[in-house]
């Protein structure tokens, strides 16, 4: 079992490892030297070296080591750039963060295909929605973290993406037939288990069209886990659940029967068990009466065993990495602003306004969202102001009484960061926040000014703004995107990225980005 782990005091890091846990689970934030210290205490009280997992899958606010931690942008970014030395990179810099700050387990990459607009969770998550691409991406990701000393783990199994709702939520359904499941989903995992990823995240997603699954989530899913996973995909690695808390799985039944059906059915390691001594407990009597055998459990602990001898865990050193050189910190910075200015996508220029200049477009407008947000609790403001003020140009922020005219400004620009994150049920242009008004939520002022929309973040927002001149897709609202999306925006550097996602069905027709009177 690999427990989260919120409170991390010397105490409950003690407790757990008497129990024998056979690793735990932390978040990235907070300082790098308080993690690293926490990895070194846990290990020093194991009799057996833990498995020490986090999800180093970078977002706006998952850099690892929150003081001193790279904001790389997410992986549509990466997605993108269409090269493979970008998700090398990734890897690279979550593995060398990751190691220095005790971590040994990464639970990445997604390798899911975004082919749902409204799926909030994977969006921006995701490399894309293209099986080549996210095959490439994800095995270039892959052999980068692991050549790195850092295990990977390949989610979300047996794919997300096609549907909209949210695995935390309910169990989500994976509705392809089998032929494009395998064209697509089985395609990515094959190239996954080939190029040696060490482990795979079983989730809370059913397949009905495999025989006899149902909809049955894979995480309890004997057919999905040993029959197609195992056998016929010849994984023979590690399969750990997603985080057992979730209403995906928790919706089907009693822990004292879901637990143990877990690890009957496939699940090596359950990850987040509520308390961990009592679902010890369902396992022992899950054996007790005959249900799980004990030849299923020896399984799983030589799985787990030997996951850990992969990367040295039984030897000495316990697999704390290097603390990282200022040389190293400075070259991940570099890479990250190298991705983000390979990303960022021009998809409309109606009017050829671009670029634009402090000379001609002094006077600017800008509307953004005030207070932002995710699932976890508040988020930084944009940083797009003083971008452009660097640049020279003069910015007023929107507000509800701003008057949005040619007399008092030469150009509009909207700046919105919506990443995909868990337990948002939908991504869309949050026009309260940004016109601050219930009655000019309405309004649209690209006729009267020309007008610029940019996104850090959710692709799909084109769809609610097919008549804005300028649409821009970023990606992600890390501090390099918006400095590469500013200086595509003046010429600096070239709009280099192309859309990893396909945009055709959130647009009828090239006729809908024409307004029906132009500007």
């Amino acid at each position: 079992m690999v427990p989260l782990v919120t409170d991390r005091s010397d105490s409950v890091l003690e407790s757990l490892c008497e129990l024998g846990v056979g690793g735990l689970f932390r978040l990235p934030g907070g300082s790098l030297e308080a993690l690293r210290s926490e990895a070194l205490l846990v290990q020093e009280k194991s009799d057996i070296p833990l498995l020490m997992a986090g999800d180093l899958e970078f977002n706006e606010t998952h850099q690892i080591g929150t003081d001193v931690g790279t904001n790389y942008p997410n992986q549509m970014t990466v997605g993108a750039t269409g090269d493979t030395l970008h998700a090398e990179r990734m890897a690279r810099v979550a593995a060398r963060e990751g190691l220095a700050a005790g971590f040994n387990w990464s639970l990445t990459p997604l390798v899911d295909l975004n082919r749902n607009q409204f799926n909030a969770l994977v969006n921006t998550r995701a490399f894309g929605d293209d099986a080549n691409c996210v095959s490439k991406l994800g095995v270039a990701y892959v052999r980068a973290m692991q050549a790195e000393g850092m295990i990977a783990c390949a989610k979300h199994w047996p794919g997300d993406g096609i549907d909209d709702r949210d695995q935390h939520l309910v169990t989500s359904v994976n509705s392809l037939d089998l032929k494009d499941w395998k064209d697509s989903f089985g395609r990515v995992y094959r190239s996954m288990i080939r190029n040696g990823v060490l482990s795979i995240m079983s989730a809370h997603i059913s397949l009905p069209a495999y025989p006899g699954a149902g909809y049955k989530p894979a995480s309890l899913s004997y057919e999905l886990n040993e029959k197609l996973l195992r056998k016929e995909l010849k994984f023979k690695g590690l399969i750990v659940s997603d985080a057992s808390v979730m209403a995906g799985v928790s919706s089907q039944g009693k822990r004292e029967n879901l637990v143990p059906t877990m690890v009957k059915n496939g699940c090596d390691v359950v990850l987040f068990p509520e308390d961990v001594e009592l679902e010890i407990d369902y396992l022992k009597r899950s054996v007790d009466s005959g249900d799980l055998s004990e030849s299923r459990i020896d399984e799983s602990v030589t799985r787990v065993l030997a996951l850990k001898a992969s990367i040295g865990l039984d030897k000495k050193g316990r697999g704390l990495g290097r603390t990282l050189s200022k040389a190293k910190r400075s070259e991940n910075q570099r890479w990250s602003k190298n991705c983000a200015q390979k990303s960022v996508t021009l998809l409309k220029d109606s009017e050829n306004l671009l670029p634009i200049s402090s000379k001609t477009h002094r006077r600017v407008l800008l509307i953004q969202q005030d207070k932002r947000r995710n699932t976890l609790g508040p988020l930084p403001t944009l940083g797009v102001k003083g971008l452009l003020e660097k640049e020279g140009f003069s910015v007023e922020l929107f507000t509800s009484v701003s008057e949005p005219h040619a007399d008092y400004f030469d150009l509009i620009i909207y700046a919105v960061g919506e990443e995909g994150f868990y337990m948002r049920q939908t991504i869309p242009v949050p026009w309260l926040e940004l016109h601050k008004n219930v009655f000019r939520m309405m309004d649209r002022f690209w006729h009267e000014v020309p007008s610029v929309f940019i996104s850090f973040g959710n692709p799909y927002h084109i769809r609610e703004v097919p008549t804005c001149p300028v649409y821009i897709n970023a990606y992600s609202p890390v501090a390099s995107c918006q400095e590469a999306a500013v200086k595509a925006l003046v010429g600096k550097v070239p709009f280099a990225g192309k859309s990893p996602v396909d945009l055709s069905h959130c647009i009828n027709s090239e006729e809908e980005l024409k307004p029906f009177f132009p500007s």
